[in-house]
């Protein structure tokens, strides 16, 4: 912990670590509402520069003291919060300052409490806790420059309408279309495919399945085993915008497996079945922001992205235990009953910091490992889910279990065992 003193209250100070403000990068700089000393004003502030909205706690049930700081320890946990900045410390009751304290104890994250004042910070009770104190902003701001990732550009999947499909075998589909197509389309179709392919071939050159270590096994009998390659096929979708975009994805995907000396087997009545991509919507960036920026509630933003990226049924979604979330948030796994093992869902990098602010919000409750993630986030019956997606003017997927979707039935075996 560092406290930073500006003793002439220099305007320069606050614009400067202002700009450092990059949720996104795992840092946060809150300027407390002036005059206000209750704990929940803080909290309040903190949801803010979170960016959840706080004009809807009550109606989500996290509007009591407790609650609310559950919260809001959950959001800084799943969005991986590494620094927290806060500003006018001099003016907070010694509450707030014990709020911020704890905060910082509990995630072990680097705070930063910024005195505008000459006085001496006695109210902090600082002697029992590791901190510095320096008068140099650039021992502030260096250290949350270097904190801050490389910016990466995301190129999402082409959104226009495709086509309708020639109904041919995947290795063939790529030469039919830009023989039957007019240019512009096919070149869009062809750009799909060969980013299905090309992801298939690299979870394939990457992938540490026995089964697959090697091109042409001797012995190959044994399929590869459904979670991760549910995983792989599921992040290859979670962001397409309709039915034929998943089908032209899935079918590079076949090929690629292919050329590997693997055949990817998909159900054959695949388009007119149910499951990601095919009865769900492109879960994008926009989604994300949309569930943070109008959901307040870690467990009903959590719940409300599970299902729109799974579509799995309400009987499903009410039994995940906390233990289906893998530690990094971006594997979920899910019943099945044709399987040994369970289904495996990917969760996209966007989506994973509901899902996790979701699971430490019910470990700070008490909750125990095999008790449901999404308790709390989807109402009897589902009327929580139905009113946090009518909130985000966002539509729910028709829902099934997931024994019933396409993924659940989707195998990869070495050729010359088929």
């Amino acid at each position: 912990m560092t406290v930073l003193f500006d003793p002439l209250d220099d305007a320069t100070v606050t614009g400067t670590l202002l700009t450092r403000h990059n949720p996104a990068a795992g840092v946060i700089v809150v300027h407390p509402t002036p005059g206000r000393t209750s704990e929940t004003t803080l909290a309040m502030d903190l949801m803010d520069a979170l960016g959840h909205p706080t004009g809807r706690l009550a109606d989500e049930r996290i509007g009591g003291l407790e609650t609310l700081w559950t919260a809001v320890t959950a959001w800084c946990d799943g969005a991986a919060i590494t620094h927290l900045v806060v500003l006018r410390t001099h003016l907070l009751s010694t509450r707030q300052h014990e709020r911020l304290l704890v905060l910082w104890r509990t995630l072990g994250m680097d705070l930063v409490l910024v005195w505008h004042t000459e006085g001496s910070p006695t109210r902090l009770a600082l002697d029992t806790v590791p901190h510095r104190i320096t008068h140099r902003l650039a021992d502030v701001t260096d250290h949350l420059t270097a904190a801050a990732p490389t910016d990466r550009a995301a190129a999402g999947l082409d959104r226009r309408p495709l086509p309708p499909l020639p109904n041919v075998d995947a290795d063939s589909l790529r030469a039919v279309v830009c023989e039957q197509l007019p240019r512009a389309e096919s070149d869009r179709v062809t750009e799909l495919y060969d980013y299905g392919r090309a992801t298939a071939c690299r979870w394939l050159a990457d992938c540490d399945t026995p089964e697959l270590d090697h091109p042409a096994p001797i012995t190959g009998d044994v399929p590869v085993q459904p979670s991760p390659l549910s995983v792989m096929l599921t992040a290859l979708v979670a962001e397409s915008p309709t039915e034929r975009h998943t089908l032209v994805l899935l079918r590079g995907a076949q090929h690629g497996f292919t050329l590997h000396g693997y055949r990817l087997a998909l159900p054959p009545q695949l388009p007119h079945m149910v499951g990601p991509g095919l009865t769900t919507g492109p879960f994008t960036a926009e989604t994300a922001s949309r569930i943070r920026e109008r959901i307040a509630h870690p467990v009903r933003a959590g719940a409300l992205a599970t299902a729109l990226l799974t579509g799995v049924s309400y009987g499903t979604l009410v039994s995940i235990p906390i233990t289906a979330l893998s530690e990094t948030a971006d594997v979920l796994l899910l019943e099945s009953h044709r399987r040994t093992e369970p289904g495996a869902h990917a969760i996209p990098p966007t989506a994973r910091p509901l899902l996790a602010a979701a699971r430490t919000f019910q470990a700070l409750r008490g909750a125990e490992p095999h008790h449901a993630l999404l308790r709390g986030g989807l109402g009897s019956t589902g009327h929580f889910l139905r009113e946090s997606a009518a909130v985000c003017k966002l539509t729910l997927p028709a829902r099934h279990r997931w024994h019933t979707q396409w993924l659940s039935m989707a195998t990869a075996y070495p050729c010359d065992s088929s």
